[in-house]
């Protein structure tokens, strides 16, 4: 065992406080959190019969939420990340099940898609587990065979291992999600060294399955998206979310509203607590308040590839490099939706939209980044 993973083994009580964690890190796992749960309260107001009602119901169950995402993200960064993925293939066969099963038992939520398990009144989206999953395997597969990481064979073996999860996400069929998986997947791909040119090819087809997918189950809805994108004037219904976002975004000016003084909300901006809270942001704190989110997520980039850089290992690399991405990747393209600038994707905006398995195993992400920074420290001190 080399001399940074001896270090990992011994712990005193001034490796577990807090100064031991990235302290920008930190702040971002606190605040962030908090500001999505004052958003989220305002977000609601429009569907409170009074003020007394205002936190009860779906409100309080997601504060809640909130709470235990941010109690789950200070456990799992005092757990040792090697631990994490020395479990990866269990972590794995239980995703894969868990993906197949939805497709078969899941819970409809329209025409086209069955991405839900409904248990005791309670949802749980499968690939949302994919997401941390999946780069934990990619990043203990990279570990393993670290010796040959720019080897064709060792490529294929991790074509395998990303290819299962994301196909069966588009299958469900969820193409943003796995999106958002091949975005994590490409990332870990770089911190481990695999050549560009495979990489560059696993694009390739990513993107030929996708539309190949949408054809041939004639996702009429995805396509009218795209269309309602490239020719708004012409599709007014199928734009009219973006066209009510960037309406908010507008109307909030350099300052906003005020928190809790938004209108767009009221009956006119759709799934304004999930989706588009980021417009309800920009409504009620303005053009800062949007800036100030928009750096958050920089920060967290930053931070996040800086301690993959400083990571006392290839795995801690690569776990930060995903990690990172995926999150930042996510925030990206749910700003870009409200924005205008890309079609609609479904995607929550991470740490900040109202959502139970999302939140929840975002935070768990972060803990782990938490715990790779931590362990930078304690091999570079």
């Amino acid at each position: 065992m080399d001399a940074p993973l001896r270090r990992l083994r011994t712990l005193s009580w001034e490796d577990l406080s807090w100064p031991a964690n990235d302290s920008y890190l930190l702040a971002l796992v606190v605040i962030v959190p908090l500001l999505g749960a004052v958003m989220i309260v305002s977000a609601n107001m429009p569907f409170a019969g009074g003020d007394g009602d205002l936190l009860s119901g779906p409100v309080m169950k997601q504060l809640g939420i909130l709470m235990g995402g941010l109690v789950l993200a200070v456990t799992v960064s005092f757990v040792d990340y090697h631990a994490i993925c020395a479990r990866w293939a269990g972590l794995y066969t239980i995703t894969v099940l868990a993906l197949l099963g939805v497709l078969v038992f899941g819970y409809v939520s329209d025409a086209y898609s069955a991405r839900w398990y409904e248990i005791g009144g309670l949802t749980v989206q499968p690939s949302e587990l994919a997401k941390p999953v999946l780069i934990v395997s990619l990043s203990s597969l990279a570990w393993q065979f670290r010796e040959r990481i720019a080897t064709l064979p060792v490529f294929a073996k991790g074509v395998l291992v990303s290819g299962v999860p994301i196909v069966l996400v588009m299958l469900q069929p969820d193409l943003s999600t796995s999106l958002t998986l091949a975005i994590a997947a490409m990332a870990v791909g770089l911190a481990a060294g695999v050549r560009l040119r495979y990489l560059v090819l696993s694009v390739t087809v990513f993107v030929t399955f996708a539309v190949v997918l949408m054809l041939a189950r004639d996702l009429d809805y995805q396509i009218a998206r795209i269309s309602a994108f490239l020719d708004p004037a012409n599709s007014q219904s199928a734009n009219y979310q973006i066209q009510q976002a960037t309406l908010a975004l507008g109307s909030g000016g350099l300052t906003g509203k005020g928190i809790g003084m938004g209108t767009i909300k009221y009956l006119y901006l759709p799934v304004s607590s999930s989706d588009s809270i980021f417009a309800v942001i920009g409504e009620e704190l303005g053009l800062l308040g949007t800036g100030a989110v928009l750096g958050a997520y920089l920060l967290l980039l930053g931070r996040g590839l800086w301690c993959a850089y400083r990571a006392p290992d290839l795995l801690g690399s690569c776990l930060a490099a995903g990690i990172t991405t995926s999150i930042v990747a996510q925030a990206m393209i749910n700003m870009l939706v409200i924005t205008g600038q890309v079609p609609v994707t479904g995607l929550p905006l991470p740490l900040i939209s109202a959502g139970g398995t999302s939140h929840i195993f975002t935070m768990g992400m972060l803990g782990v980044l938490l715990n790779v920074a931590r362990s930078s420290r304690w091999a570079n001190r």
